[in-house]
């Protein structure tokens, strides 16, 4: 039971001495995690956009210029 309690007060004492560990490993992920949602966020209104101007131009769907539709239909 000695030995029990020693080692609980040992690793109540070391507990302020993780903090700078914890810190340190933290600061990256949670870094490359805000990275990844916001890649995320900007690809999905990318695709909403693309979404929004299908619908409202749905000729020039694909990236096609009005010069290029026009030549295609030879206006």
């Amino acid at each position: 039971m000695d030995v029990q309690g020693n080692g609980d007060q040992l690793n109540i004492n070391r507990a302020g001495d993780w903090e700078p560990y914890y810190g340190s490993v933290t600061a990256p992920i949670v870094l490359m995690t805000w990275m990844f949602i916001s890649a995320f966020v900007v690809m999905i209104g990318a695709e909403l956009d693309a979404q929004i101007e299908a619908v409202r131009h749905p000729k020039a769907g694909n990236g096609a210029s009005k010069a290029a539709l026009d030549r295609r239909e030879g206006v």
